[in-house]
């Protein structure tokens, strides 16, 4: 759960920095943070919950888009 609130953290960061801070390179380093986090949950998942792993791979997919 602790990767699931950091990812979610960071995910909700991204549009204040981007948007309202202009800061399109730390909004980078944001979602390359989240999309780091996704892929750590999604590997910690795996082996407990297969589903919901495979459930977060479109997720980890379209932080891979925005950045």
């Amino acid at each position: 759960m602790k990767l699931w609130f950091v990812q979610i953290a960071l995910n909700f960061l991204w549009s204040p920095v981007f948007f309202g801070a202009q800061q399109p390179g730390l909004a980078l380093v944001v979602v390359v943070a989240a999309l780091v986090a996704v892929l750590a949950f999604i590997a910690v998942a795996w082996n407990k919950d297969r589903l919901g792993a495979v459930l977060f791979i479109p997720y980890a997919a379209s932080n891979c888009g925005r950045g």
